[in-house]
């Protein structure tokens, strides 16, 4: 009998050891296998601010601001859909592997909804699945799932295995694509909604009218355990609501917000709802790529906004210094010099560029890079452009999707665009508009940018031009 036991001990350790082996080969394609990756990568003790909860956070918070105006070492952990079951699951992994000296939680009606249901438990594994095994994920796995379904919600390979041909291991990144504003965990676009999409949503959520004057104990729980977490590890903590349009327009969104501020401020945290406050409340379109996430003009005021926050009314220590600026747009933008490349431009070739004063080329991350564009005034010339590098005949083929064009003198790689007036920017007293693009490149040879009328003016040319790794 006693041998009998060992030996299903050693086996049931076998398997486990063998799905632990296997299971980072069978997740799902999602984005925040990027962010784990990327905290992963950090210097963890730098690590001063952190921002948690679902897509709204991370298109909101943008790292780059907090770095370069707090000098403090930033990383953004919102995730889609993230519900405060798997945020806490994410805060423990975080905690146990960092000495925060902030953490900033975005709560509103959508992570904190309490039904467990099958797509409940969908958004959830999404946003765990990426964070290694830990006690606390075994906790939260057991209090949401069914014992027959534990199995499952633990292993990937268990319940992805019949998916095999479509997965990818971890080590693989997610991606992005070309119009993605991304950093640190910080994700959004430069796009803004239109009023087809505004009715859209507004129907949807005009159809919530019920108030809500109180949260459910179960709520509370989900915002105790927050706090309680916290508070072991002793890091300050910041409860905040995000800007949304839906705020206006759905009676249970506003009052369940209300709700939740009231709680948290019940138990001696603070709260800041940025719906209550003129400047966000009355923000238009173009400060949203949908009405319920911010897009990067909207992320620059809330970012710019909480660092002015947490500057007058938190009385907390934050590590400074050791912040890696390289790869930081807004630093780039205030010194030109720092980047891959930078050129001022005349007054006849801004004219002729319907406004760009000059253009500044820098590595944002990986095989990423962006042009960014000062200009003249707060608007620009709509215009067609085009991005253009010679290649090799070999080179061509590192090219996935981005197509090359043959003539008798040269291959060249070519990106075609166009700026509008909605895709200008504004950091403090400077307005500019960007341009991302790929290459897998370590050096680009008649490198060359041509806007304006039918794009005929050259704005820049290089030779031969060599990359960051």
């Amino acid at each position: 009998m006693g041998q009998f036991f060992l030996k299903s001990i050693i086996l049931i350790g076998l398997v486990l050891l063998c799905l632990n082996f296997l299971d980072p080969y069978f997740y799902q394609n999602h984005q925040y296998r990027n962010t784990i990756k990327g905290f992963e990568e950090l210097e963890k003790n730098s690590l001063s601010l952190a921002f948690f909860g679902n897509s709204q956070t991370y298109s909101s918070f943008d790292p780059r601001i907090f770095e370069l105006e707090l000098d403090v070492n930033t990383f953004n952990f919102g995730g889609g859909a993230q519900k405060l079951t798997a945020t806490k699951v994410i805060a423990d992994m975080v905690l146990r592997n960092s000495h925060l000296d902030l953490a900033v939680i975005n709560v509103f009606s959508a992570n904190i909804f309490e039904t467990v249901n099958e797509q409940y438990k969908s958004f959830y594994l999404k946003a765990v699945d990426p964070v290694p095994l830990s006690w606390e994920k075994t906790k939260s796995i057991n209090s949401i799932f069914p014992l027959r379904e534990q199995p499952e919600a633990l292993s990937k390979l268990i319940r992805n295995h019949s998916k095999w041909d479509s997965l990818t291991p971890i080590s693989n990144r997610f991606p992005y694509f070309r119009t993605q504003d991304t950093y640190k965990g910080f994700n959004t676009y430069t796009i803004h909604y239109d009023s087809k999409e505004y009715n859209k949503f507004k129907e949807k959520y005009n159809k919530r009218s019920d108030s809500v004057f109180d949260l459910s104990e179960k709520q509370k729980k989900y915002i105790d355990d927050l706090i309680n977490l916290f508070q072991n590890h002793q890091v300050p903590l910041l409860f905040v609501n995000a800007p949304s349009k839906i705020y206006n327009e759905s009676v249970r969104e506003r009052t369940t917000s209300q709700a939740i501020a009231k709680y948290v401020r019940s138990k001696g945290k603070k709260m800041l709802d940025f719906n209550e406050v003129d400047a966000f409340y009355q923000m238009d379109s173009s400060y949203y790529r949908n009405p319920n996430h911010l897009n990067t003009k909207g992320s620059i005021m809330a970012s710019q906004y909480l660092v002015r926050y947490i500057m007058d009314s938190l009385k907390i220590q934050l590590k400074k210094g050791n912040v890696n600026l390289q790869n930081n747009r807004y630093y780039i933008l205030k010194h030109p010099k720092k980047g891959l490349f930078h050129k001022e431009l005349d007054s006849s070739m801004q004219k002729k560029l319907f406004g760009i004063a000059g253009t500044i080329l820098y590595h944002k991350t990986r095989d990423r890079y962006e042009l960014i564009f000062p200009l003249t005034a707060d608007t620009i010339g709509e215009q067609p452009f085009r991005l253009e590098h010679d290649v090799a005949p070999v080179e061509v083929k590192t090219y996935i999707k981005q197509k090359a064009f043959f003539n008798k003198d040269s291959t060249k790689v070519i990106f075609w665009g166009d700026f509008e007036k909605s895709d200008v920017l504004k950091y403090n007293d400077q307005y500019f508009v960007i341009y991302q693009f790929q290459t897998p490149l370590k050096v680009l040879r008649n490198l060359s940018f041509h806007g304006g009328d039918k794009r005929l003016a050259e704005a820049f040319r290089i030779d031969s031009l060599t990359l960051k790794p």
